[in-house]
């Protein structure tokens, strides 16, 4: 009974391997194929080079209108002030009073404090 069992499982592990290889190649075949059709076939990037970033540009300004259009929610906040600190959460850790002891002995080791 339990090898029976066991046997089913490997052979649907086999089955799901199988078809998820199946679906990536589709994919990865669909993705380069649309590729070389959209750049080389309709844009003719291939044969005149100076093209690719002012159509990489009006593709990207498209794209960001028709997001806007489909009212398209961004999904993580832009950080517009990178120097700001985000907001602690209260006493380090002992975790993180290890990792901050151990940068300033790699620091001073190279010099660097």
């Amino acid at each position: 009974m339990r090898q029976k069992a066991l046997l089913r499982l490997g052979l649907l592990s086999v089955g799901i391997g199988v078809i998820d290889t199946l679906v990536l190649k589709g994919f990865e075949a669909l993705v380069n194929g649309g590729t070389h059709w959209l750049w080389d076939d309709v844009f003719h990037t291939n044969s005149q080079r100076w093209g690719v970033v002012p159509l990489a540009i009006g593709l990207s300004i498209l794209l960001s209108a028709l997001f806007m259009a489909l009212k398209q929610e961004r999904l993580a906040e832009p950080r517009i002030d990178l120097l700001k600190k985000q907001k602690s959460s209260g006493k380090p850790t002992i975790i993180k009073r290890k990792l901050g002891s151990i940068n300033k002995r790699v620091g001073l080791r190279a010099g660097v404090i």
